[in-house]
């Protein structure tokens, strides 16, 4: 079937809600899914209106999370510009640790060329798992300060997937002198929606905006890593903004989708944020 504007006609509809955010400078796809059966029209429309609100909840969520940390990483690195990458001024950069440690699976700070100057809470480096991840986005940091996202990694310890982030420090000239870096842990965007009350436990689907899955909580080993940057269906909805369409994703399953944008705005660029949704249809 074609993808065309979603029609429910007389048809059984059975309601697998994909909840997603996109983003073009922070590219994140965040998807939530579950299932729910309804009929017909009335099951469609409850669908819809389902999809659109969960969008706008996890949207804010996701912008308010990333506007958090671009600005707890961007006060820490301005402070570090007037003064210098010095070890002995660690405990008052990082002095909120209760924060850093609610917000984040670690938070240091690096040089030029990479090494730690200071780590939140004196734990080791190779402690906080996904810091040392976060390392090749100094390749991005000059340019109008802003916050960068690295490739998602898989805790040794923990098992759980992590997405580093970073921002970076001027040095006296202007360049990058180093890094305030963090390390956020993804499954923190799956408790938003458990504490809904959905019919069932959702599921989540995070994809950056090359089309690289960089978090799923179904089976994220399968996943995690994947690329959609061929999906015809995601490239639609980044081409319509918002709306009702129907259509097939990687899975070659057919749903109807939802969608809407939600604007972020990073450093010195706007990020244009997409919620869409999807009912499954029979």
């Amino acid at each position: 079937m074609t993808t065309t504007q979603a029609q429910s006609g007389g048809m059984t509809i059975r309601n697998q809600l994909n909840l997603l955010v996109l983003a073009a400078v922070l590219p994140l796809f965040l998807g939530f899914i579950y299932d729910i059966y309804q009929q017909a029209r009335s099951g469609f429309e409850r669908a819809k209106s389902d999809v659109q609100h969960l969008a706008k909840v996890a949207s804010a969520d996701a912008h308010g999370y990333f506007a958090r940390t671009e600005q707890r990483l961007g006060d820490i690195a301005r402070r570090v510009e007037v003064g210098s990458l010095d070890p002995a001024r660690c405990k008052s950069l990082f002095a909120d640790i209760e924060t850093i440690d609610r917000e984040y699976a670690g938070l240091a700070m690096i040089d030029r060329i990479g090494r730690v100057v200071c780590l939140a809470g004196g734990e080791t480096d190779h402690s906080i798992e996904g810091l040392s991840a976060a390392r090749p986005l100094m390749t991005q940091a000059e340019g109008p300060p802003r916050l960068l996202v690295g490739a998602p990694v898989k805790g040794a310890a923990s098992g759980g997937w992590v997405l580093p982030l970073a921002y970076p420090v001027r040095g006296g000239e202007g360049l990058a002198a180093g890094m305030v870096i963090a390390a956020a842990e993804l499954n923190r965007f799956q408790s938003l929606v458990t504490a809904l009350e959905l019919p069932e436990k959702p599921a989540m689907l995070i994809v950056k905006g090359g089309g690289m899955v960089i978090a799923s909580s179904h089976d994220p080993d399968r996943h995690v890593g994947q690329s959609r940057r061929d999906d015809t269906l995601t490239r639609l909805i980044l081409e319509r903004h918002s709306g009702v369409m129907r259509g097939v994703s990687v899975d070659d399953v057919e749903r109807f989708y939802g969608f809407q944008p939600v604007r972020v705005r990073t450093g010195s660029r706007s990020s244009a944020w997409m919620s869409p949704g999807s009912v499954e249809s029979d």
